[in-house]
């Protein structure tokens, strides 16, 4: 079970990367939307495995579940929390006290 949750839990890091390379701000809404998507996928996972010789099993879907939250939770948290970077291109004007004479 460690390893569905350490899997799904990589996958969810691995997809909320990929859709930040997009250049665009993520919204609140966002992890409902990737929440409902990978809880979608880690169903047909598990599903899909009785075709391969594996069983299919609730508590594996439940631990993928619980690692696609986790990362969702700490990575949602990270995003509302970080401040804005300050750009290390701001030069002073000429009106600052500092340059006066």
């Amino acid at each position: 079970m460690l390893a569905h949750l350490v899997a799904f839990g990589l996958l969810t890091f691995l997809f909320w990367r990929f859709v930040e390379s997009f250049g665009r701000p993520l919204s609140g809404r966002f992890v409902w939307i990737a929440a409902l998507w990978l809880g979608v996928y880690a169903a047909l996972d598990e599903y899909l495995q009785q075709f391969v010789n594996r069983g299919t099993n609730l508590w594996d879907w439940l631990a993928n579940l619980a690692g696609v939250a986790s990362v969702l939770a700490v990575l949602e948290w990270h995003r509302r929390t970080r401040r804005p970077r300050a750009s290390s291109n701001i030069t002073p004007t000429l009106d600052s006290p500092s340059e006066k004479t």
